[in-house]
């Protein structure tokens, strides 16, 4: 209920309700009163509440609702819609020495107000939003380029993802065997030199050249017995391995006998 007024006061008439009153009331700067309960209904169904006088446009303050006794929770709405409006005012005046940069969190209305010429920064909000840059809002934070250079740099990514990498990666594949290539014909070509320097014989020749094919077979198909390093060859079935012969008995050929993993072998390198 509101206060009594004090002893020796007039009646007076409510604007809105048009009730006499002998209470305290609710007066705005420019001396229009109304009852507390009529201020009260109105201060909650309103916004942004305003005197109720016609054409006095008297915006009420927090103190007002203090003064009025409303509830908490609309005093705290009241207070969020003061400093989004706040905010909108900063980021909508062409003159401001300020920017506002906002939680990029959904349904976070929280904010950071920068200062003119401030560097951006990684900030993070306590909604829970990632962390984001206060110059350009991309997340996660770009520690080492420009904001101007987010987009483009993250279009590459993506194309890269797409279809770059296989590319690449064929490409590599290309070059392997074209060095693997000119390293064979590099061994030729000296062992053909030597050949003729040393008087070697055609057989020698063709002997050196089977060997090199089958250490070129031997590094495409075999792996080194961990204890031995002799090349082993895995023909079928599974994983495991024994040095010389067949994982479950038989084919015995030159070998230590120890079991391994496939796996975990080396690979056999061509000498």
């Amino acid at each position: 209920p509101d206060e009594p007024a004090p002893a020796g006061t007039a009646p007076w008439t409510c604007n809105v309700c048009r009730s006499s009153q002998r209470t305290r009331g609710w007066r705005c700067p420019f001396r229009h009163r109304h009852c507390r309960d009529c201020m009260v209904r109105w201060a909650e169904a309103s916004v942004s509440p305003t005197c109720p006088r016609e054409g006095c446009g008297y915006h009420l303050g927090e103190h007002d609702l203090e003064d009025l006794r409303v509830s908490s929770t609309r005093l705290e709405a009241f207070r969020a819609n003061r400093l989004e409006q706040g905010l909108v005012d900063l980021q909508e005046n062409a003159d401001s020495q300020v920017t506002v940069f906002r939680c990029p969190g959904a349904g976070c209305g929280a904010a950071v107000v920068l200062g003119a010429g401030e560097a951006r920064r990684r900030w993070s909000c306590s909604c829970g939003a990632p962390p984001a840059c206060t110059g350009c809002g991309a997340s996660p934070y770009h520690y080492h380029a420009r904001c101007e250079e987010v987009q483009p740099l993250r279009a590459r990514w993506l194309a890269w993802l797409q279809g770059g990498r296989e590319a690449y990666k064929g490409l590599e594949r290309r070059a392997v065997r074209e060095a693997t290539a000119q390293q064979k014909a590099l061994r030729e070509a000296d062992f053909q030199r030597l050949a003729v320097e040393t008087g070697f014989s055609i057989q020698a020749m063709a002997r050196h050249s089977e060997l090199a094919n089958d250490e070129e077979w031997k590094a495409a198909n075999c792996r080194l017995c961990p204890r031995c390093r002799s090349a082993v060859e895995k023909t079928n079935g599974c994983n495991t391995i024994v040095c010389g012969q067949n994982a479950h008995g038989g084919n015995r050929q030159p070998g230590c006998g120890h079991r391994f993993n496939w796996k975990d072998a080396k690979p056999y390198r061509a000498a």
